[in-house]
C-alpha cells in the first residue's frame, strides 16, 4: 500500500509539471525579432598606379542577427575593384583604371546583406596624383583603331618626337583617341586623313609647347577644342577639313608664332581661335575657306615677319581683321601683302594702320572691290604695287600719298577704273624707279599724261 501511495504521487507531480510548462509556452511571445542591417559610406584617397590585389580598405557592416555579406552592384568605371563577400576589404582588381589623368576619381555602390535585408554604402575612391614620366622615344605612327587602343595601354605621358594619327592604316577608321588621355607633351602633332573621327577628345591634357601642329584632310571632325590646353605652337597647317566651323580650342595660344596656314575648310566661318596671337616670324596664309565670313580672329596680330596672303575666300566681306597689323617683312627683303581672289570683298580699310613702309604689295582679282582707301597709310615700297582683275575698282586714291615704288608699277585690266590720279604725286616726284604698266583699264594713261595732269576721263 505504501509503493501505490508513493507512486500515485509521483504521478500527480508529473501532471503538475506538464501543466505548468504548458501553460508558460501560451504566455510566450509569437513575434520574431526584427533584423536590422547598419553600414556607412565609404570614402578614402589612393595613389596612382597601385598593384593589382592592393588593398584599398575596408567597407563596415554589422547586423543584430546573424551575419552580413558585402556584394559591389555599381562602380564606375567597372571592373576597378573588387570585395570580399565576407568581410568587406576592397581591393584593386584592375590597376590600369587607377590612373589620376584618366580616372580622378572611381565611385561604386556596396550592398550590405542579411538575408533579404540590406543596405547601401556609397564608394568613393579618390586618386591621388604622383610625378610619373612614361616616354616614348621618336615618332609614333597610328594608322587605325586598333594602333591607338593598343599605344593607349602603355599610358604614355610624353611623346619626344611626332604623334601621327592617320586613318589611311590598316584596320578600323579610326572613331576615339580616348585611349591617349595620359599624354600630356608631344613635340608636333599631326592629325589626317580620318573619316569617322568627330572630335580630338582624348587629347584633352596635352598642355605643353607643340613645335608643329597639322590638323588636315579629316572628313567628319567637327571640334577641336580638346586642344584648350595647349598654350603656343610655332606651326599651323589647318586644311582640307570638310565639316568643322571654327577653331575654337587654340583660344590659349597667345604670343609669337612662326606661321599660319588656313585652306581649304569649306564650312570654316571664322578663325576666332587665333585671337591671343600677336606676331608671326613668317607668313600668314588664308586660302579657299568658302564659307569664311571674317578674319576677326587676326586683330590682335601686329608683325608678320614675311607674307601675309588672304585668298580665294569667296564669303569674306572685308579685312577688318587686320585692323591691328601695322608690320609685313621685317624679316625678309622679299615679302609683302596679298590680296587675291576674294569675290565679295568690298574694301580692304583693314590694312589703314599698316607702316609706310612695304615690300611688295599686290591687290588682284577681287571682283566686288570698289576702292583700295585701305592703302593711304603706305608712303614707299621697295619692290612692287600691283593692281590688277579687279573689275569693280573705280579709283586708285588710295595710293596718293606713294612717293616712292622700287621695281613695278603694274596696274592693269580693271575694268571701270577710269581714274589714276592716286599715283599723280609718286610721278611728279620721280618715285618710280621700276616699270610703269598701266594697260587694259578703263582709262590707260601714260606717266606724261599724269605729269601733264591727265590722269583720269
Amino acid at each position: 500500500m505504501k509503493f501505490k501511495n508513493i507512486a500515485i504521487l509521483s504521478l500527480t507531480i508529473l501532471l503538475i509539471i506538464g501543466v505548468s510548462s504548458c501553460s508558460s509556452d501560451s504566455d510566450s511571445s509569437d513575434d520574431p525579432v526584427e533584423i536590422t542591417v547598419t553600414t556607412s559610406d565609404f570614402t578614402v584617397n589612393i595613389d596612382e598606379n597601385p598593384s593589382i590585389g592592393q588593398v584599398i580598405g575596408t567597407v563596415v557592416g554589422t547586423t543584430n542577427q546573424g551575419s552580413v555579406s558585402f556584394s559591389i552592384t555599381e562602380q564606375t568605371p567597372a571592373g576597378a575593384f573588387i570585395i570580399d563577400s565576407s568581410t568587406g576589404e576592397l581591393t584593386v582588381a584592375n590597376e590600369s583604371i587607377f590612373d589620376y589623368e584618366i580616372n580622378p576619381t572611381i565611385s561604386g555602390l556596396v550592398k550590405v546583406a542579411n538575408g533579404s535585408v540590406f543596405e547601401n554604402a556609397a564608394i568613393t575612391i579618390d586618386i591621388n596624383d604622383i610625378d610619373e614620366e612614361n616616354i616614348f622615344e621618336g615618332d609614333i605612327y597610328l594608322g587605325s583603331q586598333e594602333d591607338v587602343d593598343e599605344f593607349g595601354t602603355n599610358y604614355y605621358t610624353e611623346i619626344t618626337g611626332s604623334l601621327i594619327i592617320d586613318d589611311f592604316g590598316v584596320g578600323s577608321n579610326i572613331i576615339d583617341l580616348t585611349p591617349l588621355m595620359s599624354l600630356v607633351s608631344v613635340d608636333s602633332l599631326v592629325i589626317t586623313n580620318t573619316n569617322d573621327l568627330t572630335s580630338l577628345e582624348g587629347l584633352n591634357n596635352l598642355s605643353s609647347s607643340i613645335y608643329w601642329i597639322n590638323i588636315s584632310q579629316n572628313n567628319s571632325l567637327i571640334s577641336i577644342e580638346a586642344l584648350s590646353g595647349i598654350s603656343s605652337f610655332n606651326i599651323l597647317y589647318f586644311f582640307d577639313n570638310i565639316v568643322i566651323e571654327s577653331l575654337h580650342g587654340l583660344d590659349n595660344v597667345s604670343g609669337i608664332v612662326e606661321l599660319i596656314d588656313i585652306s581649304s575648310n569649306p564650312n570654316l566661318i571664322n578663325i576666332d581661335g587665333l585671337n591671343n596671337i600677336i606676331e608671326t616670324t613668317y607668313y600668314i596664309s588664308i586660302a579657299d575657306n568658302s564659307s569664311l565670313a571674317n578674319i576677326d580672329g587676326l586683330s590682335n596680330v601686329n608683325i608678320i615677319g614675311s607674307n601675309i596672303s588672304i585668298k580665294d575666300n569667296d564669303l569674306l566681306l572685308n579685312v577688318d581683321g587686320l585692323i591691328g597689323l601695322t608690320l609685313v617683312g621685317i624679316n625678309d627683303d622679299n615679302s609683302g601683302i596679298k590680296i587675291d581672289g576674294n569675290a565679295l570683298l568690298q574694301n580692304i580699310d583693314g590694312l589703314i594702320n599698316l607702316d609706310a613702309n612695304q615690300n611688295k604689295i599686290q591687290i588682284r582679282n577681287n571682283s566686288s572691290l570698289t576702292n583700295i582707301d585701305g592703302l593711304s597709310n603706305i608712303t614707299t615700297t621697295s619692290l612692287s604695287i600691283v593692281i590688277d582683275i579687279n573689275p569693280s575698282l573705280t579709283n586708285i586714291n588710295g595710293l596718293q600719298n606713294v612717293i616712292s615704288v622700287g621695281t613695278q608699277l603694274n596696274i592693269k585690266y580693271n575694268d571701270i577704273l577710269d581714274n589714276l590720279c592716286g599715283i599723280s604725286s609718286l610721278l611728279l616726284n620721280n618715285g618710280l624707279i621700276g616699270d610703269y604698266i598701266v594697260i587694259y583699264n578703263a582709262y590707260n594713261p601714260t606717266e606724261q599724261d599724269i605729269i601733264d595732269g591727265n590722269c583720269s576721263l
